[in-house]
């Protein structure tokens, strides 16, 4: 409405009232994300030495977003990682 006021010479009405910002929408993304978290560390607690890329596999997700999750849940003290990248192990706190 701005670019048209500007370059078509109108008088459309600008106002912050008329945009609305729908806030459910995140809520439902919060919890989706919990979900993963939940479905991840039932993983980890069934397999400790299970990999990330077999983690991927399991919640058909991309190798990235698993590293994103797994560092988010280490930084949130829900996961470490004990031992060796070869042969360590996850432990579920």
């Amino acid at each position: 409405m701005f670019l048209r006021n500007l370059l078509l010479d109108e008088d459309n009405k600008l106002s912050n009232r008329e945009m609305h910002v729908d806030y459910e929408n995140n809520v439902a993304s919060n919890k989706l994300t919990s979900n993963t978290d939940d479905l991840m560390l039932d993983i980890f607690k069934q397999d400790p030495s299970i990999t990330l890329d077999a983690v991927a596999l399991k919640m058909n997700k991309s190798l990235r977003t698993i590293k994103t999750i797994v560092k988010r849940l280490i930084e949130e003290n829900k996961l470490v990682r004990k031992g060796s990248k070869k042969t360590g192990k996850w432990i579920v706190k």
